[in-house]
């Protein structure tokens, strides 16, 4: 239920509103799950402050490796236009929610 609602994501929203987190950008995560990318990956994403929306937050990925292609993108994005990248995240992910109708599980 929790999940389904997206009521785990509440502390994350209080982070966003303290200004810990930007509205958009890289999740947080593990120094251990971090430390699998490679090192260029690694290096953009400890960089930047983590993000409330993700440019993954379906799991229609393929595995590691094309997660880790999809955040360099976006990383490398960000560091080219910060702000346009970010509008352009959110708009993508708020258009697959409410009209594509996809969801994390």
């Amino acid at each position: 239920f929790l999940r389904k609602y997206w009521l785990d994501e509440l502390p994350q929203i209080f982070n966003w509103l303290r200004g810990d987190i930007k509205l958009v950008g890289m999740r947080a995560t593990s120094r251990h799950f971090l430390s699998l990318y490679p090192k260029n990956v690694y290096q953009l994403y400890t960089q930047i402050k983590p993000g409330l929306v993700p440019p993954i937050f379906d799991e229609s990925t393929g595995g590691f490796d094309q997660i880790v292609e999809v955040e360099l993108t976006y990383l490398e994005r960000y560091w080219d236009k910060p702000f346009r990248t970010d509008v352009r995240c959110l708009i993508q992910t708020f258009t697959d929610i409410v009209f594509r109708g996809i969801r994390s599980k």
